[in-house]
């Protein structure tokens, strides 16, 4: 089970349940969307270079 975003990480934490987890991330919306597959600008601009 994957978990995302800066609160939903802070609750589990608060919960001493983050450890349940796969994987836990602060990245946001962004980390959701390289999951997905979709092309990321920022990351590409690192590829090109």
């Amino acid at each position: 089970m994957i978990v995302d975003a800066d609160g939903t990480v802070a609750a589990l934490n608060e919960a001493k349940v983050a450890d349940d987890f796969t994987y836990v991330s602060a990245a946001g919306g962004a980390f959701l969307e390289w999951m997905e597959g979709k092309i990321l600008p920022g990351v590409e601009a690192l590829r090109a270079k």
